[in-house]
């Protein structure tokens, strides 16, 4: 291992920028998961269907309406409705493994930061910061509403487990990179 190629101006540049690309990922990937999870609970319990229809049209709100105009319709409601309304989904949602989603989350996450941090740092020692700047930052584990409710040794396997990844994967992009620049250089001469 080439210490001195580890902690290179470019690594720690390549590392930093990662932990704001892990940030912006964080966000879009617990989106699409806790859409995917919260879509398939739902479908899967019609019981909650009919509860929600039912405490709809006692509001006077069409259920058969278009995304549009059921948002709209949503909005109509009061703040207390509101409230019931996500109380009623939140007890649906509790049924969910939220710590295989997290852990999922976050592994995807690093896993995909680290090795693109490695692949452009040509580096990968650093990448191991990325999960824990991301924490102390962003704190991934504890942020999201349903990661709270979690224990804390499944804390500590969302955390350390994706901290693994993200320097294995580091380490083959490091290893990628090294190679294509490599190939560049032979080619140029």
């Amino acid at each position: 291992m080439d210490w001195q190629r580890e902690f290179k101006k470019r690594p720690i540049i390549v590392n930093l920028f990662a932990v704001l690309v892990a940030a912006i990922l964080m966000e879009v990937v617990w989106g699409l998961a806790a859409g995917i999870v919260g879509g398939v609970a739902i479908s899967r319990d019609p019981e909650f269907q009919k509860r929600v229809t039912a405490f709809m049209k006692d509001r006077g709100v069409d259920v058969k309406v278009s995304p549009d105009k059921g948002k709209a319709a949503y909005e109509q409601l009061s703040p207390q409705d509101k409230k019931n309304l996500d109380d009623m989904t939140r007890v649906v949602l509790k049924g969910a493994n939220w710590f295989a989603v997290a852990l999922s989350v976050n592994v995807i996450v690093y896993g995909l930061t680290g090795f693109l941090g490695g692949f452009f740092a040509r580096a990968w020692l650093l990448a191991a910061g990325i999960p824990v700047w991301s924490l102390l930052t962003n704190n991934p584990v504890v942020r999201f509403e349903w990661v709270v409710g979690l224990s804390l040794f499944e804390k500590s396997i969302v955390f350390l487990l994706p901290l693994a990844v993200c320097s294995l994967a580091a380490f083959f992009g490091a290893a990628v990179g090294k190679k294509r620049a490599e190939r560049k250089m032979a080619a140029a001469s």
